[in-house]
């Protein structure tokens, strides 16, 4: 099991609840070994032998600071909570978080991902075998409708086929990096229209999946509306198509 220092890098969620729910979670899961099943008798206290960091990004600007509720849910595990100064969109406050943990392996979820919180051995696991990223699958989306299941799965298909891409889930919610991959996020070459996409060819070989389960919070109404999928699945495919037209000039180039 690797010593290198882990930070669980999420976005800010505007409920509180659901952040105090994961912070309680998190702190339950991590006060087992890692490389131990979350379901073993509680040893030593993880952020202590693995340096483990819970890195908020409040790109919402839902809170004056870290709130004191989240922090009383936390036992024995380091918040940083990171205020950008001003509301970003979720990808501007995922690189935010990581131009904060450069040279760090970071697993990358949201908030509401509280039942997925045990599946951090497993990426653990997985890295440990010299794998550089690990993107969880999403092999079982639970209160998910078919037609977003259809598009997702048809978008996947399409970009591992373009960049010969061994997933099955192109934009995971749930990933491990390692610090050499977070540190070819930020420092994207120049003009690059997608660093996460230039990332995933530059370590091709080096990428490993995990089929996992995500289940959608119960009653819970999502902040995307039909428009705002609809403009968000726009954009990506705008950005594979100019990422493709990168790649293919900077071949020429050579």
């Amino acid at each position: 099991m690797s010593s290198e220092p882990l930070v669980i890098l999420t976005t800010s969620d505007a409920d509180l609840t659901v952040m105090c729910a994961f912070a309680e979670a998190l702190s339950e899961a991590l006060s087992k070994p890692l490389n131990e099943p979350l379901n073993e008798l509680p040893s030593e206290s993880a952020n202590e032998t693995h340096g483990v960091v819970w890195r908020v990004v409040d790109g919402l600007q839902a809170y004056p600071g870290a709130p004191a509720e989240v922090c009383a849910a936390l036992h024995g595990l380091a918040l940083d909570w990171q205020d950008p100064g001003r509301p970003l969109s979720q990808a501007e406050a995922v690189f935010f978080g990581l131009r904060a943990s450069r040279g760090t392996r970071v697993l990358l979820m949201a908030p509401d991902m509280i039942d997925n919180i045990r599946d951090l051995p497993r990426f653990l696991e997985k890295m440990d075998q010299g794998f550089e990223v690990v993107a969880g699958w999403r092999a079982s989306r639970v209160g998910i409708s078919a037609l977003r299941r259809m598009l997702t799965v048809s978008f996947n298909r399409l970009v591992a086929r373009l960049f010969s891409l061994p997933l099955h889930d192109i934009n995971t919610c749930m990933g491990l990096m390692s610090g050499k991959v977070v540190d070819s996020l930020v420092d994207a070459p120049e003009g690059c229209p997608s660093p996460a996409l230039n990332t995933a060819c530059t370590f091709r070989d080096r990428l490993a999946e995990i089929p996992i389960t995500v289940r959608e919070i119960p009653g819970r109404k999502s902040a995307y509306t039909v428009r705002t999928r609809f403009a968000i699945g726009v954009m990506r495919l705008r950005e594979v198509i100019r990422f493709r037209a990168w790649i293919r000039a900077r071949h020429a180039g050579k």
